[in-house]
């Protein structure tokens, strides 16, 4: 089964693995899951604004964090965080909003079991069907395979890219040096110590 599916998306198996490992609390993962896909995200956003009649049209400033632990100590599912004017203790109100989400909260509640498919690498153990079928799209089909793969390869070429950055800026190797231990072309090396040297000159 995996010789015909690595043959069958082009995928290597390392990438194959990789795939099959992920879980919605992988940061990477979880931006590619609803990456342009507005049905999962309206439906993950109701149950943790607790509004059933929520509807996506545009981002404002409120920023959701899910958390493997209870990062904030005081054993609640879910925490709501607003600015305040500090003294008077009144509510800024600019409109931004923080909520952290504990997910070690895997109760029977809608949001319990929303933090279970979260830790969830296996499509068929989600609970949720509009979760577990964008899941098996991405770590199961071909052109999600092949979507997966593409992100994998962009997230590993900006990691060596800023890898290269750092060896820039110590000014130790040659390009080309640079080039062959990060896997980049002499010539992407030179736009980028370009762009650095312009943007310490601005």
């Amino acid at each position: 089964m995996q010789e015909n599916l690595t043959a069958y998306t082009g995928a290597s198996e390392q990438q194959l693995a990789y795939i099959r490992a992920f879980r919605l609390m992988d940061d990477d993962y979880m931006a590619k899951f609803f990456e342009d896909n507005k049905e999962c995200t309206e439906f993950v956003l109701k149950i943790i604004m607790d509004n059933p009649g929520l509807r996506v049209e545009s981002v404002h400033s409120q920023h959701e964090f899910i958390t493997e632990r209870d990062e904030l100590g005081a054993y609640l599912p879910i925490y709501h965080i607003d600015r305040t004017i500090r003294e008077t203790g009144e509510p800024f109100g600019d409109g931004s909003h923080i909520i952290y989400v504990n997910g070690a909260c895997k109760d029977d509640t809608p949001l319990g079991i929303l933090m279970h498919d979260f830790m969830c690498s296996d499509p068929e153990e989600m609970k949720y069907k509009v979760l577990a079928d964008r899941a098996r799209y991405l770590k199961g089909s071909k052109e999600g395979i092949q979507s997966m793969c593409r992100a994998m390869e962009e997230l590993a070429k900006n990691v060596r890219i800023e890898a290269a950055q750092k060896l820039i800026r110590v000014e130790k190797l040659t390009y080309e040096e640079i080039a062959l231990c990060q896997d980049l072309t002499v010539e992407e090396v030179k736009k980028l110590a370009d762009k650095m040297l312009a943007s310490t000159a601005v």
